[in-house]
This record gives structure tokens, C-alpha cells and sequence, in this order.
């Protein structure tokens, strides 16, 4: 029995029952593998249906504000995907009267829609002769035919585009291609794959010379950038202060408390005690684009506490810091003397309200709460997190938060309707519950 039609056979006895599987709306599928780059099934099923029920059709999504696109997305992580969605979403409407455009060629020409998203959508939409390539595609053909290009470096993808196009059967193919995407997720799998009851198992290469550990080849290795965020959240009048993050570093569009980022960890007693200990959950993630299915492994970390896991992709790699020690003169003169009071001081046993000095001898600055050390894992980035939980009782003080830091208080309702990173959403819940 051929590759094509083994796959086949086993797709249509063990395929999952998934929303965007026999259907034909191009639409709900672009949304479907957007959603899934990135990130597993499991994660992505309740966003999916999600987007469908507040956007249900495209028009619907091109309306749509981008902070309202980036709230229903918080927590997927990578968020240029939301951003590039709505772009998408607008360029159908504005160009293509709101009708998905028909064919691979056509739909690569849009923002946001690479080689594999092109060809899903026209295979699974369109029924056009096309293979996808993904990271789970990457895996069973390097596997079972022993390809041993490096998926790392851009010539081997095409070897690989070569080899999917030549095992595309003449019918069926969107069938195929839901075939080799859901095999590599279920069975051959980046960790442990099911080798004794894999449909391959006797003409598999990386089986039969036990390379299953090695193939598919990926010399390229991610570097993982160590970061150091301390947030300062004020409350004043039951209003909390929030940034909007801008262009050129993680979370762009998203809000956050007021940041000092620092380029070692600065471990106060207090810290020490309270994360001693603790572990963290990480995620081992590949970095194809499109449908992978990532592995979930429980590492060890001394002294810290898991706040929330996010992939992050490339390009939202930091490139500038929101607030250092080279600051501008508003946020130095005011916010970093009071970073500085509070991480000199021995927490260890702190309860209760500690008055803060201010530089500008304001008073009716307290220190309610000191978080221990966090971490935020990212795709590319480690982050070490923790949050000084401050109250203001001064409108002059206030005010002068506001302006130094070029952000606003917003009441805990319009809180809960800001898009946050997850770090952000969990801390705000451990102090506000479901307020939030």
C-alpha cells in the first residue's frame, strides 16, 4: 500500500473530532491554523470557538479593534499572530469584497498567510493539489523515509516541499494533508513517538537504524535571552495604573503595570525566603511555523514560582526596554528612587502598610504587598518577575505617577477588558480574584 493511501486508511479510523475538519469555509479554517502555529491543540480548541462566536464571519473580524482582537487572543502568546489576523481579516474585506481569495498563489500575497497557511486553507477550502509542510510534516517524512537535511536552513525546506508534493495522491488531498498533520501529532510525535504501533513501523528508516532521537535533523538551537522585569502596581481611588506597550519588544499592544527592567536578578531576603523551593513547568517548543504539536516536559528551578507559560515568536524579541536605569528623566527622578527603597529594604517579614518616601516628599505612598520572584517562560526568552503592590493616597502623587510614566488608571472593570499579558492576568487575579 502506498505512503498516501496508508496514511489515508489511518486517518479515517483515528482522526479526532475537531470544529474545523469537514468543512469548506475558508474563513473558519485560516482562523483555525492561525490559531494552531504555535501551539497545541489542546490550547488552541477554546480560543478557536472563541473567535467564532464573537467574530463569525470575516467582515465581522475586520470591525473588530485591535485591543479587543488582542483581549480575546491574551494568553495564546506569539501575539503578532492577533495583530496579522486583523490585517489579514481587513485586506479580505477592503480588497477582496470580503471573499477569501481561491487559490495558493492568491492567498500568499496576503500579510500574515505564509507557504503552509496558503496551502491549508487552499487544499482544505479549495481542494487544490497542494501539500503543507509543517513541523509535524518535517517529522514523519525525515523519519520515515531518513531524510536527513536540516530543517534549520531554507534549502532543506524545499527538499521537503519536494518530497510532500510528490506523495500527494491525485484524490483525496485534503484528506491527506489533515492525514500527515494529525499522524505526526498523535503518533510520531517530537518526544516518545509511538513507535511499536505505528502503521510504518517496517519500512520506517528512522526506525529500522533506531534514529527516531535524531531525525528529524535541527542543528539551529534557540537562544533563550535571560530578562529581569520588577513591576511597580499602583492603585489609587480603587483604579489601577496600566501601560500600553508599544512597537519593538514583546507584548506590543498589550498592558502592563509600571516597569524597571534591570540586567541582573536582584534577589531581596524577602525573595529568597518566599521562592525558595518552588518549581516551574516549561515548555519544549519547535520553532516551525504552523500545526505543531509541541511537548510538555516539568523541568526543576530552584527558588522560583511558576506565574504563566507564553510562546513568544522571533520578531517580538526585545528590542528596547520600557523602563532602565537609562530612562527617561521623569520615570528616573521619580519611579526609580522608589524601586530602589523598596528593593533595599528587608521584606522578609513585612505585613500589613509600610509608608514609602517619595522624591518629591509627597506623602500617602504604602506598600501593601511584595510578590517573590516569578518566571515567565517565553519561546526565546526567560523572564524573572516581581511585583511591588503599592497604594496611593495622594491625588498630587497621583498625578505625578501618571505623567512620569506616560500611562493611566483605569477602574478594575476596564482592567478586566485590557489586553494583558498572562503574567500580568494571574498576578491580578491572585490580588483581585475574579474582579479582574
Amino acid at each position: 500500500m502506498a505512503f498516501a493511501e496508508q496514511l489515508i486508511a489511518w486517518y479515517e479510523t483515528n482522526k479526532r473530532d475537531l470544529p474545523w475538519r469537514n468543512i469548506r469555509n475558508p474563513y473558519f479554517i485560516w482562523l483555525s491554523e492561525v490559531i494552531l502555529q504555535q501551539t497545541r491543540v489542546q490550547q488552541g480548541l477554546p480560543y478557536y470557538l472563541r473567535f467564532v462566536e464573537t467574530y463569525p464571519t470575516v467582515r465581522a473580524l475586520a470591525a473588530a479593534e485591535e485591543k479587543d482582537v488582542l483581549r480575546l487572543w491574551q494568553g495564546l502568546g506569539y501575539y503578532s499572530r492577533a495583530r496579522n489576523l486583523l490585517h489579514t481579516a481587513l485586506l479580505v474585506v477592503n480588497e477582496h469584497q470580503a471573499e477569501f481569495p481561491t487559490t495558493y498563489k492568491q492567498l500568499k500575497k496576503l500579510k500574515g498567510i505564509g507557504d503552509y497557511t496558503a496551502a491549508a486553507i487552499a487544499s482544505f477550502a479549495f481542494d487544490e493539489k497542494v501539500a503543507v509542510v509543517d513541523g509535524n510534516v518535517f517529522r514523519v517524512l525525515a523519519r520515515v523515509f531518513g531524510v536527513e537535511d536540516d530543517i534549520s536552513q531554507a534549502k532543506s525546506k524545499k527538499v521537503f516541499k519536494e518530497i510532500a508534493e510528490r506523495e500527494l495522491p491525485n484524490d483525496k488531498v485534503a484528506v491527506y494533508n489533515q492525514a500527515i498533520m494529525e499522524f505526526g501529532a498523535l503518533y510520531c510525535k517530537p518526544v516518545s513517538p509511538d513507535c511499536p504501533n505505528c502503521i510504518f513501523l517496517q519500512t520506517c528508516v528512522a526506525a529500522k537504524t533506531n534514529r527516531q532521537t535524531v531525525l528529524p535533523v535541527k542543528n539551529k538551537k534557540t537562544i533563550v535571552k535571560k530578562r529581569y522585569f520588577y513591576y511597580l502596581l499602583f492603585e489609587f481611588e480603587q483604579k489601577l495604573l496600566m501601560h500600553l506597550r508599544g512597537e519593538g519588544d514583546i507584548w506590543q499592544g498589550l498592558y502592563d503595570f509600571v516597569l524597571i527592567e534591570k540586567n541582573q536578578q536582584l534577589l531581596t531576603p524577602a525573595t529568597e525566603i518566599i521562592a525558595t523551593a518552588q518549581t516551574t513547568q516549561t515548555e519544549e517548543i519547535e520553532s516551525e511555523q504552523a500545526t505543531v504539536e509541541e511537548s510538555h516536559q516539568e523541568v526543576a528551578n530552584e527558588k522560583i514560582t511558576e506565574i504563566g507559560n507564553e510562546e513568544v515568536s522571533n520578531e517580538e524579541v526585545s528590542k528596547e526596554e520600557i523602563a532602565t536605569e537609562n530612562q527617561p528623566n521623569a520615570i528616573a527622578n521619580l519611579i526609580y528612587p522608589i524601586f530602589e527603597q523598596l528593593n533595599q529594604q528587608d521584606l522578609a517579614n513585612f505585613t500589613g502598610k509600610l509608608p514609602i518616601a517619595t522624591p518629591t516628599d509627597e506623602k500617602g505612598l504604602y506598600l501593601l504587598r511584595e510578590s517573590p520572584t516569578y518566571v515567565h517562560q517565553l519561546t526565546h526568552q526567560t523572564i524573572y518577575v516581581q511585583f511591588w503592590y503599592l497604594a496611593v493616597q495622594n491625588e498630587t502623587l497621583a498625578q505625578q505617577l501618571k505623567t512620569a510614566t506616560q500611562a493611566d488608571f483605569y477602574t478594575l472593570p476596564q482592567v478586566h477588558d485590557l489586553p494583558k499579558p498572562i503574567l500580568i492576568e494571574n498576578f491580578l487575579k491572585e490580588i483581585f480574584g475574579k474582579l479582574v
